[in-house]
């Protein structure tokens, strides 16, 4: 697909066709997605000669190949050149950024990037929070997920069931059970039929704990509630019908 776009773009300039903005994105897209990012980095300097200048998309564009690649210098250059160019970056390119930095286990990074963001003026979103606090819960960095949860309800920013399980399995990670808990039963308080993923990241964590009886009792409450059995709950029935069956199917789940 990349080779077909790249004989496209090659010509359209052998006849004399200027290739505009759009093009050059879509073809640097293609490379990004390849991985191939020095080939990507060709196209956006060719765009830059020619005469057409790159937006926040496109510089968003090869940000988001260099996270994928793990090359995170190179992308935190391009914010940089954006700042030289006067040109904003935009909500997509900080959260681009800080999934990068979460995803490399640099999580404070990401912090000091999300309170550049704060002071320059986008607005972080729910998936700019999601970012930050799945990468805070997973690296054990409990009190500044706190913070930002509540940096974020100020801001009148309810958290979806998907940050709740990223919050639930957090707690779980720092060895705060009955936090765990409180967050589990706060769903049912406030009239939110968890999913079955919500269900089986508090059994695991509960089987983590040694509590089996009460991931056992988790266990039958989801098909009390109406659930249909997933891969998981087909293994726990095909295997033993026991607390060590289940306690086998959520450890290899």
């Amino acid at each position: 697909m990349v080779s077909e776009a790249r004989l496209v773009f090659e010509t359209m300039t052998e006849k004399g066709v200027e290739p505009d903005i759009s093009t050059y994105n879509a073809l640097m897209d293609g490379y990004c997605l390849q991985r191939l990012m020095n080939e990507a980095k060709k196209v956006f300097e060719i765009m830059i000669r020619k005469g057409c200048a790159p937006g926040a998309h496109s510089y968003n564009i090869l940000i988001n190949g260099f996270c994928k690649s793990r090359r995170m210098d190179e992308a935190k250059s391009l914010l940089a050149e954006m700042y030289h160019k006067a040109l904003n970056p935009d909500t997509v390119t900080y959260s681009t950024l800080m999934q990068g930095l979460c995803q490399l286990g640099r999580p404070k990074e990401a912090l000091n990037l999300f309170k550049e963001m704060c002071s320059y003026g986008p607005h972080p979103n729910l998936v700019t929070y999601k970012i930050l606090l799945d990468g805070f819960c997973k690296h054990g960095h409990l009190d500044e997920a706190l913070k930002l949860l509540k940096s974020m309800q100020e801001k009148k920013l309810e958290p979806d069931i998907v940050l709740c399980n990223i919050l639930i399995e957090g707690m779980f990670i720092a060895g705060k059970l009955e936090v765990a808990k409180e967050l589990f039963s706060k769903l049912f308080a406030d009239g939110i039929r968890p999913p079955i993923r919500t269900y089986t990241v508090m059994i695991k964590g509960l089987l983590k704990e040694g509590l089996s009886d009460e991931a056992y009792d988790l266990f039958r409450k989801i098909e009390n509630d109406g659930f249909l059995p997933n891969s998981c709950s087909y293994n726990y029935h095909s295997r033993i019908s026991s607390k060590s069956g289940l306690i086998n199917c959520y450890t290899t789940y």
